[in-house]
């Protein structure tokens, strides 16, 4: 299928910008499985991924002044090495720069949920435990640490004792350690007398973080995707 990308703007500025003056096909950069593309035009360099759409632009990267900035791009798809990069040269000016790619970790989260019990006595339960063990299956290669803050919140029914706890997963661990939530009941019979039989509900979220980095250009700092929403998470970027 054909697919096309058109630079951004007016079309009285983009008449004469020389855009497409260099092509190049980097591969998937950001492990979520479409191939970017690199497009040069002066003092411009636009980069694009494909979609249900076709091609659709997601990064702009401006020239420092160079003259002839996105005439000449390197051609090769990126490996997994820790320059993984790509050059772009500025002929008029008789310079080239190396414009290195962040890591992007990906994964799902798989974590195991535990209540105990499962159902409750009005004359034996005293409280309800709820064990929430992270775990992740990764989808891209990332040795980065993950900070995994964990909340629930429920009814009016239970009172919390501790309503955030913190974990880590490290290296290239899975999951971190378990965490346990206790509820005591607000009424001693959990409000069964009000209520009857209705179920108690918990709601639990997890906010995953990188560890903190200073970034700099031998060592560029991973990101989370901001356009990844896959079961139904949100990424927060951070100023």
């Amino acid at each position: 299928a054909e697919s096309k990308i058109e630079p951004p703007g007016h079309l009285d500025e983009s008449m004469g910008a020389r855009f497409g003056s260099a092509v190049a096909c980097l591969g998937d950069t950001d492990g979520d499985g479409s191939e970017e593309v690199v497009v040069g035009a002066p003092f411009f360099i636009y980069r694009a991924k494909k979609s249900t759409q076709g091609l659709i632009l997601s990064q702009i990267i401006k020239s420092q002044g160079m003259s002839g900035f996105g005439m000449k791009l390197s051609t090769s798809k990126l490996k997994d090495t820790s320059a993984r990069g790509f050059a772009v040269g500025a002929p008029a000016g008789q310079n080239s720069v190396y414009i290195k790619v962040r890591n992007v970790p990906r994964f799902t989260d798989i974590t195991h949920v535990k209540v105990n019990p499962k159902s409750v006595n009005s004359n034996e339960t005293k409280l309800v435990v709820v064990t929430v063990t992270p775990t992740i299956q990764r989808k891209t290669n990332f040795t980065d640490k993950l900070t995994i803050t964990a909340k629930i919140t429920t009814d009016n029914r239970l009172v919390e004792t501790n309503q955030i706890q913190k974990t880590e997963i490290k290296g290239n661990e899975n999951f971190g350690n378990s965490l346990e939530f206790t509820f005591n009941p607000e009424q001693p019979d959990f409000g069964l007398a009000v209520h009857g039989l209705q179920s108690l509900v918990f709601k639990i979220s997890l906010e995953y973080k990188l560890d903190s980095c200073s970034d700099s250009y031998r060592h560029p700092c991973p990101i989370f995707d901001p356009e990844d929403t896959t079961g139904g998470q949100k990424t927060e970027e951070i100023e």
